[in-house]
């Protein structure tokens, strides 16, 4: 487990910004201001390469939710991970997520971790 800063900006560098992994869920918890997102494996962008890993399943949780901007068109066969950043809005974190084969999600939070 790891908090938002240098764990999720950790995360996303050692993991090629998640690249190519792919989303099995989200859910969100409105009256817990709670968004879920579970990936099926963090090292998928290496997939076939010498550098993978192995499987790692596992989540990240936003804390604090104070805005989610969701925009999918069509998500056909499933959701991946096309990039993903950290950034700053207001002084909180701004974790933004392109999507495959298009879309965007946005979380604006105050804590964010990965399991």
């Amino acid at each position: 487990m790891s908090d938002v800063g240098s764990g999720i900006e950790g995360l996303l560098s050692e993991k090629g910004d998640l690249h190519d992994c792919r989303i099995i869920r989200i859910e969100w918890e409105m009256q817990s201001d709670r968004l879920e997102i579970g990936i099926a494996d963090f090292n998928e962008n290496y997939l076939g390469l010498p550098e993978y890993s192995g499987l790692q399943p596992g989540c990240l949780i936003f804390y604090g939710v104070r805005s989610i901007r969701f925009d999918v068109t069509s998500p056909g066969e499933g959701l991946r991970i096309f990039e993903a950043a950290v950034n700053a809005e207001g002084g909180l974190p701004l974790i933004e997520f392109l999507l495959s084969p298009s879309g965007r999600l946005a979380v604006h939070c105050s804590s964010a971790r990965y399991e």
